[in-house]
Order: structure tokens, then C-alpha cells, then sequence
């Protein structure tokens, strides 16, 4: 059990007095933003209203104290609140020190802060901010085994890093979490706030390509400042660390510049190799200002940087974008943002089944905003209590962040590094109780502040009043993504060139996705639906027995995946797409409402296995799923031997002359996914004419 400190602490930021007198001096804006631009304003909680204070014009501190009798508990809380619509607050993420991987305590950070910013910006309020690389699990400098899984070491000495996607001050401070620095959970999401200061929640992602101008060579690369983790090539900055500690099978390029750059999304520098750290070379090389360091491992990796040399001129370009196809523009366009351990609410959908088993009671800190923008940061620990029983469960989150009225909510961290400093007067007090009464050493702060006024907030785009129903789901763009949940063991990226869906797997250790039927507006009930019809491409190079997978669905009564609850599905491969035909219909699991479908997409799979899914379409009727089949393959029938858009006995001459004399032109002989064609696929098609229950690959 947490032991946690019984006084209110109180921390003294001396240096931060006079900015602080001189920017509460400066004229005030009355923006009216708390009152009257739909600020979240005190939302009862349970019923219960917080006892609040305002720490500045528009910002308002509230603390919750909720009764045993709650639908949560005995819990209490804080809560910050204020609205960017108001032109004097500013919202920034401030790093504890000059690289990525050093830390402080929140204190420091705002001390640090407000000496920078002194005369222009002075912290009202601030909480720690995204999570980071653990020496117990990421940044290993031996062998460990997590989980029941052995992970080998990947650094001499731990590097502490952000896991997520972070940008302060427009820049670029590190990449999401990449599949190479395993154990993987998955692409973290961020919170963010654009140069015109709208709000947004994403998942970023950032293509880097590096040109050598001597060599007309180039490669692309997705991490900035991540571990040097094997089979990757990482971008390190002068924001990142110090010493990234590779391992001495590292390539390492030093490219120094003559002009202070700042890696942000369009952005093209250009600099010259001052240093080469070949496999084996003793030590590693050291960041300084205006430069960046290639660190790659594996041998294919290696290979783009082996040819470098002295004196080549190296130029840097960055692409940024949203993996969900959603807030590409935001992401581009990006002032301030953190990574995060989970999302809590999306676009109005709590992340209640995503976060289900997580029952501890933990102190955490959570960002999030209202469908108009106003936002709100929350510190869910006590000011006062010593007991870990005031804290909220994890699986409890969603559900207060939606009574609080917050569209988008992200969790920022749990556990140790809660914290809230806020504005009391002249001074700063801490609005919680860390473990031993004492402030967190943190990698960044999420700082609120007050200072002259700035350019107004851009348009808050309007809450579309969607008419999704997921009966057929159409993978045609990136924001179809969202309705991806949970992953294991498994990616899942857009494909623009297929217009697909690709999932792949990254171990073999039973890699799936879930599809969430319940992030439509609409609710599907399973009893309606007789058939479920993927369409999808199986590429030929997938190991062997990567050809059969297992949907486990959630719907009735079915909360979550049951082992004795399942459909088997086939999934030939070939080098076009196919469309497999699932028969639900009579199946004792299969009513009511459906929720989602686990989708174990191989049951037998080596990494790096993937599928394309084009389309996952539920069908009531046999006529419909033909029907579906035929307009998801672009007009081609299964079965249809001779191209006169019916089965039929026909079919059947002209598959026997085929088979007998090899002369005559056929479409699709292969019809049972055994990647030949030969007398069972004549017994399997004469079936299917005669009305029997089978299915023509």
C-alpha cells in the first residue's frame, strides 16, 4: 500500500516571483472563455460539486471529494480548467532539461520555466506529462525476461526516453514508441494543441528521409530519439539525449550543421559528416548543439549508412501525419503535444472494454477537452489522505472523464509521477500527495500559463453528428482505423496504394486485433446478420501455414472473447484479393447486440506475417453476400469459370476441359484455397451448385 505524506505541501518558487508579479500586472483580457465558451465549469461528479477556486481570470481549480456511497467510491481529485479561446493562456510542454532523457521534479520545471519565460509567460498550473522508457523493460543493459518473455539487452547503460510523440515549441522532441524497441504495446496516442491553438487527440507519426547527395542514395526512417533498438535506424537530435549508449554492432553517422535547425513536420536542413563510429568502435558519440547522429543496427539497416564517408553532404527532410487519417492538418501544424499511456475517450466513446482488466488503484494524470475546446487537467490523488483507496481504478477513468463533459480525454501517466503544482498567490503549491511526501523526478511538464495577449484561437471544428453504422466496414481511408481497439502482438497501418487495412504480426505469440462495432452510432444486433464477408489479400510470401484465423466474438451476453466461443476462417494466400464468406447464422453465441470481434488473423504465423483486409461487411441474406462478393472483387464470381457472371453446370464442362486438356482459358480455378486446381476443386464447385453448404475461394 501507498504510504503518502498527511500535510498539504507547499513548494516555494522563489525565482519565479518577480515574473510572476510582472505578468500578473500585464492587462488582463476579459475573454468571458470559463462563462460563456463552454469551459467544462465545475460538472458534478456522481452528483457532487467540487469546492473551487480561481487561480487566475478564466482558470479555475476545483477539488473533488466524492462519498463512500459514489458509484466510484471514496475518491478525490483535482481539477484544472480553462479554455485557449482566452487570449492570454498559453499551454506548453517543457521538457526537465536540455535532452529528452534528463528529469526533474514538476517544482523545477516551473522554476525553470518561468526564469525563460520571465517578462512573457508565468505558470498558473502543471502536471507531469508523458511516460517513459523503463530500465526494467526498455532500456535494458542485460538480458531480462518480462512477462514470461526474454528480451536481450539493446543499451550499455539505460536511456530514459519519452515513449510517446512529443513536441515543444514546434519541434519535434521524439517520435512514438517504434516495433523495434519491444516489448510493443502498440502506437501511443497524443494530446496536442495546433500553432492557432485548437486541440486535438492523434496518433502521429513522422517519416524522415535522409539523402546523401555524394552517394545519390537515401532511406527513410520513422524514429526520432528512440533507444537504438536492432533492425532500426534512429534519428538522434540535439534535443534527444546526451549518449544514446548504442551497442557496439552500431553504425553511427555524426552530421553537424552550421545553423541552429529545428526538426519539425516540412522541414529540410542540410549538413555535412564530421564523424563515422563503425561496428565495434569503442565508445559512442556525443550530441551537442546543431547536431544529429545516425545510429543504426541490424545488417540491413547498417547497409543505407555503410557507404558514408567524411565530408559527405547529408540532407534531413520531415513528414508528419496522423496514423488514423483524422487530424493529419493538426498533427502537420502542431505547437505543443505529449504522448500518453491510453486513451480514455475518443471523439465521445468512452475506452471502457480497452481498459476493462485494469483494476489497480493507482494515482494518475489525465488531459483532456470539451466538444467546444475547453480543456481540463486532472490529478486523480488527494491533497490530504495518506490511503491509496482515494485513487480511481484505471477501468473506472473513462466513465468520470465522460461525466465531466470531456469529448477527448488522454492518460497521461499512472502511479509514482502524479503530480499537480498550481498557483497559490505569489507561491506554488503541490495539489496531491506523492509516495514519501516528495515531489517526482519527471521527463516533461504540461504547463499552463498566463502572459501578454496572442493571436485568437482558429475555428473549433463542429462534433459531426455521424450516422456510422458498421455493417460494412469499408477500410477507403485512414480514419477507418479508429475502429481498430485493441492489439496484441500486432500492427496495423493504412496501405494508400491498396486502400487497405494491413495488419501484421509482430511475434508469433497469438498476434490479433479487435474490431469495435460498438464505436458506430448505431447499434447491430447479430441476429440480423446470417454471413460476415472479409475481403483480403494473403501475399505469397507469408510463411507456410499462415492461411487460416479464428474470429472470437463479443456480442449478447458475450462481454469478452470466450476460447469456446469461435469461428474458423480460411484465408488462401495469393497475390489478389480474395473474399472469404463466414456462416453465422445458427450459431448458439450469435444475438444480440454486437460489441466487437476479435480477429486472430493467423493461427499459425512467424513475424513479419501480413494481411490486407480491404473490407469486413456483414450480410443478411446469401443474395447479399454474392452480391457482396462480386462488388468487393470488382465484378469477378467465384466459380464463374467461363466470365458470363453465373455458376452454374457450365462451370463445371469448362473446369473438367480445363483440367483434362489444359488448353481451355479458365478464371480462378483454384476454388478451395489450396493453391492448386485439380479434382477437389471440381467436387467443391459441383457442391456449391447443388446447394450445399460450402465456399468458393
Amino acid at each position: 500500500m501507498k504510504t503518502k505524506s498527511s500535510k498539504r505541501l507547499i513548494v516555494l518558487l522563489t525565482a519565479a516571483v518577480t515574473a510572476l508579479s510582472s505578468a500578473l500586472s500585464c492587462t488582463l483580457v476579459g475573454s468571458g472563455a470559463a462563462k460563456n465558451s463552454g469551459a467544462v465549469n465545475h460538472a458534478a461528479v456522481s452528483g457532487i460539486y467540487p469546492e473551487s477556486s480561481e487561480l487566475y481570470n478564466g482558470v479555475n481549480y476545483c477539488y473533488y471529494s466524492l462519498p463512500d456511497d459514489s458509484k466510484y467510491g471514496a475518491k478525490e481529485f483535482s481539477a484544472v480548467e480553462f479554455d485557449l479561446a482566452q487570449q492570454d493562456l498559453y499551454f506548453d510542454i517543457e521538457m526537465a532539461g536540455q535532452y529528452a532523457d534528463e528529469k526533474a521534479v514538476t517544482a523545477d520545471i516551473i522554476n525553470n520555466f518561468n526564469i525563460t519565460n520571465s517578462g512573457r509567460k508565468t505558470a498558473i498550473a502543471a502536471i507531469n506529462a508523458d511516460c517513459w522508457m523503463s530500465e526494467f523493460c526498455h532500456a535494458r543493459d542485460k538480458d531480462i525476461i518480462y512477462n514470461g518473455v526474454k528480451y536481450e539487452k539493446n543499451v550499455k547503460m539505460p536511456v530514459c526516453l519519452p515513449r510517446g510523440f512529443n513536441v515543444s515549441d514546434g519541434e519535434i522532441i521524439s517520435s512514438a514508441h517504434i516495433e523495434q524497441e519491444t516489448p510493443y504495446d502498440g502506437a501511443p496516442f497524443t494530446f496536442g494543441i495546433t500553432d492557432d491553438y485548437i486541440p486535438f487527440l492523434a496518433q502521429p507519426g513522422v517519416s524522415i528521409t535522409v539523402v546523401n547527395k555524394n552517394l545519390s542514395s537515401s532511406f527513410t526512417t520513422d524514429a526520432v530519439n528512440r533507444l537504438p533498438a536492432t533492425d532500426a535506424i534512429v534519428i538522434y537530435t540535439d534535443k534527444g539525449c546526451l549518449n544514446n549508449y548504442a551497442l557496439d554492432d552500431a553504425y553511427e553517422i555524426v552530421i553537424d550543421f552550421d545553423f541552429d535547425y529545428k526538426i519539425q513536420h516540412g522541414c529540410e536542413i542540410t549538413g555535412k559528416v564530421t564523424g563515422i563510429y563503425f561496428p565495434d568502435t569503442d565508445g559512442n558519440p556525443v550530441m551537442c548543439e546543431n547536431r544529429i547522429i545516425l545510429t543504426a543496427r541490424g545488417d540491413i539497416k547498417t547497409g543505407k549508412v555503410a557507404g558514408y564517408s567524411i565530408g559527405d553532404e547529408v540532407t534531413i527532410n520531415v513528414q508528419t501525419y496522423d496514423k488514423l487519417g483524422k487530424y493529419t492538418e493538426y498533427v502537420q501544424r502542431m505547437r505543443t503535444g505529449t504522448g500518453g499511456q491510453l486513451p480514455l475517450v475518443i471523439d465521445g466513446k468512452s475506452c471502457t472494454d480497452a481498459v476493462y482488466d485494469l483494476t489497480e488503484k493507482c494515482a494518475a494524470s489525465i488531459i483532456g477537452y470539451s466538444e467546444t475546446g475547453a480543456l481540463m487537467m486532472l490529478t486523480l490523488d488527494s491533497v490530504t489522505s495518506q490511503s491509496s483507496s482515494k485513487n480511481f481504478k484505471i477501468n473506472q477513468m473513462p466513465e468520470l472523464c465522460k461525466e465531466l463533459g470531456l469529448y477527448n480525454a488522454l492518460l497521461l501517466n499512472s502511479g509514482n509521477p502524479t503530480a499537480m503544482v498550481t498557483l497559490d498567490g505569489n507561491d506554488y503549491k503541490l495539489q496531491c500527495t506523492p509516495e514519501n511526501g516528495t515531489d517526482y523526478n519527471i521527463i516533461c511538464a504540461a504547463i499552463l500559463s498566463c502572459g501578454s495577449k496572442r493571436e485568437a484561437q482558429g475555428t473549433i471544428p463542429p462534433v459531426k453528428d455521424e450516422k456510422e453504422n458498421l455493417r460494412t466496414l469499408v477500410f477507403s481511408s485512414p480514419e477507418q482505423l479508429k475502429y481498430i481497439g485493441e492489439t496484441n502482438n500486432a500492427s496495423v497501418e493504412y496501405d494508400s496504394s491498396d486502400n487497405a487495412m494491413i495488419i501484421t504480426a509482430l511475434s508469433d505469440d497469438n498476434p490479433y486485433i479487435d474490431i469495435r462495432y460498438d464505436r458506430g452510432n448505431e447499434l447491430l444486433y447479430a441476429d440480423d446478420y446470417k454471413y460476415m464477408v472479409i475481403t483480403y489479400k494473403n501475399p505469397e510470401n507469408n510463411s507456410e501455414n499462415a492461411v487460416k484465423g479464428t474470429l472470437y466474438p463479443c456480442c449478447g451476453d458475450i462481454i469478452y472473447p470466450e476460447n469456446d466461443k469461435y469461428i474458423n476462417i480460411s484465408l488462401p494466400k495469393s497475390s489478389k484479393y480474395k473474399s472469404s464468406a463466414v456462416k453465422l447464422d445458427g450459431l448458439p453465441y450469435w444475438n444480440g447486440a454486437l460489441k466487437s470481434i476479435r480477429f486472430n488473423f493467423f493461427d499459425d504465423s512467424e513475424t513479419g506475417d501480413s494481411v490486407y483486409i480491404k473490407s469486413v461487411i456483414l450480410c443478411k441474406t446469401e443474395e447479399e453476400r454474392r452480391q457482396v462478393i462480386y462488388e468487393q472483387l470488382n465484378g469477378y464470381i467465384p466459380g464463374d469459370m467461363n466470365g458470363d457472371g453465373k455458376v452454374n453446370s457450365k462451370d463445371i464442362i469448362r473446369l473438367m476441359k480445363s483440367l483434362a486438356n489444359r488448353e481451355t482459358d479458365i478464371i480462378g480455378g483454384d476454388l478451395n484455397g489450396d493453391t492448386k486446381t485439380d479434382s477437389k476443386d471440381i467436387i467443391r464447385l459441383m457442391r456449391y451448385i447443388s446447394g450445399q453448404d460450402v465456399q468458393l475461394f
